[in-house]
């Protein structure tokens, strides 16, 4: 089976005698190909959790995941994790799975209680974003603003000024 990612499907068919239903798991991947769930006992789930919408870290892990092309992975993405009943209940959620956490918080708070939930639940995570902004913190010498999906907004307001220039360009009358 030669991908890098697959995505378990679940299907439930009823028996010829009875209402008695069958699970059937089978890994299917984007070229076609599938596995049953005998062969994708051995798949890592990994779990993105964003406080926005968890792109830069799929971004991350599907770069990362290209080395590894026989790996069975299954990722799913939680976002919008903005509270701390929401990091428990994905840390839970990780837990059961027996997934690895790959996470983008921006609060400092959440980092922390992520790191304590996932201690105390023996759940493997890994932090992308809090190493970046503890270094240019540091080095920069000013606090983060911890503000979730500020990126994506920064780049809109960008796109918006662009397109203000160009409309402003194209529709000059020259005087």
């Amino acid at each position: 089976f030669s991908t890098h990612t697959c995505h378990l499907l679940t299907f439930k068919v009823a028996k010829l005698f009875g209402d008695v239903k069958e699970i059937h798991k089978f890994c299917v991947s984007p070229e076609g190909g599938y596995m049953t769930q005998a062969a994708t006992n051995n798949m890592l789930n990994i779990l993105i959790v964003s406080d926005a919408s968890g792109e830069t870290a799929e971004r991350m892990v599907r770069s990362a995941l290209a080395q590894f092309a026989d790996a069975p992975t299954q990722i799913s993405r939680r976002g919008q994790i903005r509270a701390a009943d929401d990091v428990r209940r994905v840390v839970q959620d990780a837990a059961a799975q027996r997934a690895l956490i790959v996470h983008t918080l921006v609060s400092d708070e959440l980092r922390r209680l992520m790191l304590e939930e996932t201690r105390l639940r023996d759940v493997d995570a890994m932090d992308l974003m809090g190493p970046m902004l503890d270094r240019l913190a540091s080095r920069l010498n000013v606090t983060p603003l911890e503000q979730p999906g500020l990126f994506k907004q920064l780049a809109e307001a960008r796109s918006r000024e662009v397109e203000a220039v160009e409309f402003a360009f194209y529709h000059d009358d020259g005087q």
